[in-house]
């Protein structure tokens, strides 16, 4: 709970999400808590490629578990800018 409560300083929609009054272990409040956390992921990662890179990698990869129930994997590679030649 701690960390959710650090991540909210810079995080207006976790915070308002963590202020309403409700139980943690429903599994509508879990998956939309990781909603929210997965898209601020998204959010940052993108920010970093757009100011920090000039050249990155993409690899998708996708598979299908027993059940046929489908899975991507997404990895962006970005070379570091203090990189020393």
């Amino acid at each position: 709970m701690q960390l959710l409560l650090f991540r909210c300083q810079d995080n207006s929609t976790l915070e308002t999400w963590l202020a309403r009054k409700h139980s943690f272990v429903s599994w509508d409040a879990q998956n939309e808590l990781l909603q929210i956390m997965s898209h601020i992921i998204l959010h940052n990662t993108i920010r970093d490629i757009n100011t920090m890179c000039v050249q990155f990698g993409i690899i998708v990869d996708g598979a299908e578990d027993v059940e046929e129930k489908k899975q991507e994997s997404l990895c962006a590679i970005m070379p570091q800018i203090t990189l020393m030649l």
